[in-house]
């Protein structure tokens, strides 16, 4: 699947609903900060079917990570977004997303069963729902 930037394949299967929210809410958010090609390949992994191994491509870098879907949503969506975090904040050489109130990058965190973006010097000055934050940084 394409949209945009990114493109996805999930292998010989499809991926389960609750993933393929997490990775679109996380790379909306990131992709808006840094639009940079973006392309995910994930399989299931053959031992354990709440294992998926992650294979990114930003840009020109590549990482692959595991994940585990026998999680709640919003771990799940804090999980992707931290590991495609890393990915790039790698290949852009910069805070990505940055806090607005400092230079460090925001933290994909679950905060009482809701995945955010947050600032951790100060979290009660700035946070908001992953997959929000194009709106909340255009506003």
């Amino acid at each position: 699947m394409t949209l945009g930037l990114l493109t996805t394949d999930w292998g010989d299967g499809e991926a389960p609903p609750m993933l393929r929210e997490a990775v679109e809410r996380a790379t909306g958010d990131l992709l808006h900060c840094a639009p940079l090609p973006l392309r995910l390949h994930g399989r299931r992994d053959p031992g354990d079917a709440d294992v998926w191994v992650i294979e990114a491509h930003v840009g020109a870098t590549v990482t692959g990570f595991w994940l585990t879907t026998n999680c709640g949503p919003a771990a799940l969506v804090s999980d992707v977004a931290d590991r495609l975090q890393e990915v790039f904040i790698e290949e852009e050489r910069r805070a990505v997303p940055k806090c607005s109130l400092h230079e460090h990058p925001l933290s994909a965190i679950d905060v009482d069963g809701e995945a955010r973006w947050q600032c951790m010097s100060d979290p009660a000055a700035w946070s908001c729902t992953i997959g929000e934050l194009a709106e909340r940084l255009d506003s």
